[in-house]
């Protein structure tokens, strides 16, 4: 499960280098260590929850120190400015999900 989730620089430029940050990670199965993947995905606001059906993934997240998972985008030039809801979930080695977590965003 992800515990939260940043995102740098914000606001968000949609022309600039942006990264998605997700941190305080732990096995959604009790008893199975290690987290698997991240995903980070978006939707434009105001969703309350993924739909991994309809909002867009921007990709899966790379560990880092300290057990944050980051997600490094040269641009977001595909998105038109607004308001938007990133969504970070994470999988366990067993292949659960944990719930996802939310970051209201602007991007300029």
């Amino acid at each position: 499960m992800v515990g939260g989730l940043a995102a740098n620089p914000t606001p968000l430029n949609h022309a600039s280098p942006v990264a998605f940050i997700a941190s305080g990670l732990s096995d959604a199965s009790p008893g199975i260590p290690g987290i698997a993947q991240v995903q980070f995905w978006i939707a434009a606001a105001p969703a309350t929850t993924l739909n991994t059906a309809t909002d867009t993934l921007l990709g899966l997240g790379i560990e880092q120190l300290y057990g944050n998972w980051v997600l490094n985008l040269a641009n977001l030039t595909g998105f038109a400015p607004g308001s938007y809801v990133l969504f970070a979930r994470a999988q366990d080695t067993n292949g659960v999900w944990g719930a996802a977590v939310s970051l209201d965003v602007t991007l300029t």
